[in-house]
């Protein structure tokens, strides 16, 4: 970003805007619709992308969009969150319960790819058995899903998949 130099005619005076000055006669800068409009937009997509409503009435909307941006950002739906950190990483998280085989639909698309693969953990339902834990194995991320699968441990020994509901909880790493 940059003053408008390379407009012929614009009136800057040592590289910036000047007013008119009635009195010595000399012209004020004008500005052009394409460059105040670059501006703006520039501007407004710093504000816009830390999730603020733009308005007109607040002059620190762009210190509180760069304070933002540098600190990161949560955003929550519930049950599901991500967190976007300065520099890229971004951090996924939710809870889901039901049956094995779960489908989980990430909060937000990593625009650059996943790191690694989701892990999770879940509980079993019947916390007073031998075996309530349950383990939980993610599939790779396709698109912006994964699967859960879990495994419950029965005190008999040989395990099986998807018997009783489970409470899972799951991270995704990504940039």
């Amino acid at each position: 970003m940059d003053y408008p130099k390379s407009l012929p005619g614009i009136g800057l005076v040592g590289g910036k805007f000047a007013d008119a000055n009635p009195t010595t006669g000399a012209p004020g800068s004008w500005i052009s619709a394409a460059w105040a409009n670059s501006l703006m937009d520039e501007l407004l997509g710093v504000i816009e992308g830390a999730g603020l409503a733009p308005s007109e009435a607040s002059n620190t909307q762009l210190l509180q969009a760069i304070k933002i941006h540098a600190a990161g950002r949560l955003v929550a739906s519930t049950p599901n969150w991500y967190y976007v950190f300065p520099g890229g990483l971004i951090v996924q998280g939710g809870y889901t319960q039901g049956y094995s085989g779960y489908t989980i639909t990430l909060p937000a698309a990593f625009p650059n790819g996943v790191l690694g693969q989701p892990v999770a953990c879940g509980v079993g339902s019947d916390v007073a058995a031998v075996g309530a834990a349950a383990f939980a194995e993610t599939s790779k991320v396709i698109g912006s899903q994964f699967k859960i699968f879990t495994y419950t441990p029965p005190a008999s020994g040989g395990g099986q998949w998807g018997q009783g509901p489970r409470a899972v909880t799951w991270l995704a790493f990504g940039h």
